[in-house]
């Protein structure tokens, strides 16, 4: 079990640690030193399992309309809900998958146009892929997690989030130490595909705001590191 970044002890979650690990050692493999590590929805999980696992690896945390795990947010039922809904969806032909999906992704205000580009996104999923990320974030209770964060945190949330709502945001608000909530208007689940303008503009803002630890003057400057889903949107069951 990794020490904590006061040496106190992290519990990973035990599902999902193949996938810090594997973090990990990308970003030792790029060489950048601490990062400026930013996860949206099941991204978003990833970065807390890799700072549980390596807190060495992270300058700051950018945790947008995320959890700490389905099992560390979300009632047991919605959760085991969740897990049947995305087992049963990676079977469908990917216009069945988009249409179940959709709209619990975007909020009602989003153009036709967007629908259409995320929908595309979407048709591209791998059932496998989809299954293991379900089991996962059914499996990942990473409260225990968000007391022991000493990096800087920025919360990034839409407003119309339905998957991950506000309610979470502001529990993750509580549980980090001196985390800061911005809470972007017009925008669900992906907000940055919904709202990217402003969503871009709260990151920079958020790693320009950032002094970096004294190590990581030592080394190199903090770069960033996106840990969102392929192609920036969470494509399911995040």
């Amino acid at each position: 079990m990794p020490p904590g970044p006061a040496g106190r002890r992290i519990r990973p979650s035990p599902s999902a640690w193949r996938s810090g690990h594997a973090l990990a050692g990308f970003l030792g493999a790029l060489e950048l030193g601490p990062a400026h590590v930013l996860g949206l929805s099941w991204g978003g999980s990833l970065a807390l399992e890799l700072f549980s696992r390596h807190p060495e690896a992270a300058a700051s945390l950018i945790l947008a309309d995320t959890y700490a795990g389905w099992k560390g947010s979300l009632p047991a039922a919605e959760c085991a809900e969740r897990l049947d809904m995305a087992l049963h969806t990676s079977t469908m032909p990917p216009d069945e998958l988009v249409s179940r999906w959709l709209p619990e992704l975007l909020s009602g205000a989003a153009s036709p146009e967007l629908a259409h580009e995320l929908a595309s996104i979407m048709s591209d999923f791998h059932p496998v892929g989809l299954r293991l990320m379900a089991h996962a974030m059914a499996d990942a209770d990473l409260r225990n997690v968000l007391p022991e964060i000493q990096v800087p945190t920025l919360l990034l949330w839409g407003d119309h989030d339905e998957r991950s709502p506000l309610s979470i945001a502001e529990g993750m608000r509580a549980a980090i130490p001196n985390a800061k909530l911005a809470v972007i208007p017009g925008a669900g689940h992906d907000s940055n595909i919904e709202q990217p303008i402003r969503f871009s503009a709260e990151v920079r803002d958020f790693c320009r705001s950032v002094a970096a630890p004294p190590e990581a003057r030592q080394a190199a400057e903090p770069r960033g590191l996106a840990a969102s889903a392929p192609n920036g949107s969470s494509c399911g069951p995040g």
